[in-house]
């Protein structure tokens, strides 16, 4: 009877343990923690866009002295001379300072035959503040283009041809990356016609890290929290298991196959009850006393003039 007792008050110790364990690991867990974040702290953009102008000569469609800014369609006859424009913006809002490094390049295309030939080249570098901005103006010399073509097919043994582009492309580097733009320009019998500009600048942000610093109650990690969260569950089945009868299946055969020998309470015996040494005694004692056997949970006993007796059920 004195083990029952035991077990009674590990099963409690066990129970306030876990209460408590487990209580340090919900708050543990739910208490918010100091975090890291990333947030926009600037930006910066880098475009570099190709334009074409068209100066026209005095003409009865438009005037004197127009010029045209990327018309789709160009008219060879009133046409003074076409410019193409690179113009390059750069814009950083950490006020950083950059070099620049540009090109632009013109190349006549033959559609048939299918060919291409690099015309003109030219490439340079700026240092750029935060608000930079700068237009390089090129010549596009379509004359000289169709010149170098029709040489071109002429040695490969081919005939004059109308079906010439002229396709110009720029590039403008820096160390966010590099922005790209092109534009075409389709030679026909009497026009010319403007296909783009394609352009494709640079932008991003800068990013820092700020730490939030949270509401911490208990000073401990949250790996550890959910470790004191397992260690409570397990506390708490074992508060379970302790008073749990051992060999389930053997006491539970024994008390069927003394079922006729036995009366199952759901009263304890009391702490001062006596130990005897085996279950035979306590039905030995019974049968000597002519009292009746009394079963609770894993032990049997015996009320004799006003003191009990019991044993417990083992192999």
């Amino acid at each position: 009877m004195a083990q029952i007792q035991r077990k009674k008050r590990l099963r409690t110790l066990f129970v306030l343990t876990a209460v408590l364990v487990l209580s340090l690991g919900i708050l543990t867990v739910l208490q918010k923690q100091p975090e890291m974040i990333r947030q926009p702290s600037g930006s910066y953009s880098l475009d570099s866009h190709l334009v074409v102008e068209d100066v026209l000569y005095n003409n009865s469609l438009y005037g004197s002295n127009v010029t045209l800014t990327n018309p789709s369609t160009i008219y060879q006859n009133i046409t003074k001379s076409l410019i193409a424009e690179l113009q390059i913006s750069y814009t950083n809002t950490r006020g950083n300072a950059t070099v620049l490094y540009y090109s632009y390049a013109t190349y006549v295309i033959s559609s048939s035959p299918s060919w291409s030939k690099e015309t003109y080249y030219f490439q340079g570098k700026t240092d750029a503040g935060p608000g930079y901005t700068e237009s390089l103006v090129f010549p596009v010399n379509v004359t000289s283009n169709m010149s170098i073509a029709e040489r071109i097919n002429d040695q490969l043994g081919q005939p004059t041809s109308t079906g010439y582009s002229i396709f110009i492309t720029a590039y403008t580097s820096s160390p966010y990356g590099t922005a790209k733009s092109n534009l075409t320009i389709s030679v026909g019998f009497r026009t010319y016609s403007l296909s783009g500009p394609n352009s494709i600048p640079v932008s991003g942000y800068y990013y820092s890290s700020d730490l939030i610093p949270g509401n911490v109650i208990v000073p401990i990690p949250m790996v550890a929290g959910y470790g004191l969260l397992a260690a409570g569950i397990a506390l708490a089945a074992s508060s379970i298991l302790i008073m749990a009868p051992p060999r389930a299946d053997f006491i539970t055969k024994f008390k069927r196959s003394n079922r006729d020998n036995l009366i199952e309470v759901s009263v304890a015996p009391p702490e001062d009850a006596v130990r005897l040494n085996s279950t035979d005694d306590v039905f030995r004692m019974a049968a000597f006393t002519e009292r009746p056997v009394f079963a609770y949970g894993n032990v049997i006993y015996v009320n004799y003039d006003g003191r009990t007796y019991f044993a417990e059920i083992r192999k």
